[in-house]
């Protein structure tokens, strides 16, 4: 997954593709490389002793990405609907910084 998000993140590498088949697909890497924001969660960090809780660092975990994405609240990319449920998500008890 982190070759995806690398290829279409707006903060991914360009460079880790150089000398591999997908570089010569110019018009492909031109379309799509760099264009996109993308979420990646892992939920293999979510240690907790109770649904409750994991569930809780879940969310945590999902606001933290989501907020590295507010400048989409701007954006007229996102439709109404999901302009609205972006501000909307839920939200955590307590909330975490992601790196």
């Amino acid at each position: 997954m982190s070759m995806l998000k690398c290829f279409f993140d707006l903060n991914g590498s360009k460079e880790i593709f150089e000398g591999l088949a997908i570089a010569k697909e110019v018009s492909l890497c031109e379309e799509y490389m760099g264009k996109f924001p993308v979420i990646s969660i892992s939920l293999k960090g979510i240690d907790a002793a109770s649904f409750d809780t994991a569930r809780e660092l879940t969310i945590q975990m999902i606001n933290a990405q989501a907020r590295r994405f507010q400048c989409l609240l701007d954006s007229e990319r996102l439709t109404s609907f999901d302009n609205m449920m972006y501000r909307y998500r839920k939200p955590a008890t307590r909330d975490i910084m992601i790196r």
